[in-house]
């Protein structure tokens, strides 16, 4: 993997300091297609009143630059409620749609947990972390 250029968009709710950080990456890396992977970097709590941001996000990157791989990297989240859940199926679904293998990275125990009890976890493809994630 090398990282040849990393291109970074931020983005913060009006919320609390406690509320959801975005940043996209763009990461060359040596993928089946040769193209780029993009991981989203996620800081904060993904619910309803900041999972439409993270949407809107992804849907803009997926529609914008069709990334060979797209990495959604939770290591920084704190919480995910029902909306957070709802965003993550969202964003599977528009990947597909644009043929994008999308795959998750960096979560935490309790939301590792809640995706295993609700049989998610066997439809979204999970990473321990964005390395392992861009081995592929």
């Amino acid at each position: 993997m090398t990282l040849d250029t990393e291109v970074s968009a931020s983005s913060r709710t009006n919320a609390p300091p406690d509320s959801l950080e975005v940043k996209v990456h763009a990461i060359h890396s040596n993928t089946e297609n040769g193209g780029t992977s993009w991981v989203v970097r996620v800081a904060g709590d993904v619910d309803w009143g900041t999972a439409g941001l993270l949407h809107a996000q992804i849907d803009g990157l997926l529609s914008s630059v069709h990334p060979a791989r797209l990495i959604l990297d939770l290591a920084g989240v704190n919480h995910v409620d029902s909306s957070g859940i709802g965003v993550l199926l969202r964003c599977l679904r528009d990947a597909n749609r644009e043929s994008v293998p999308f795959v998750i990275s960096g979560l935490n125990g309790a939301l590792r947990r809640m995706l295993e009890r609700t049989q998610l976890d066997t439809l979204l493809d999970i990473r321990a972390n964005v390395a392992d994630a861009l081995r592929g």
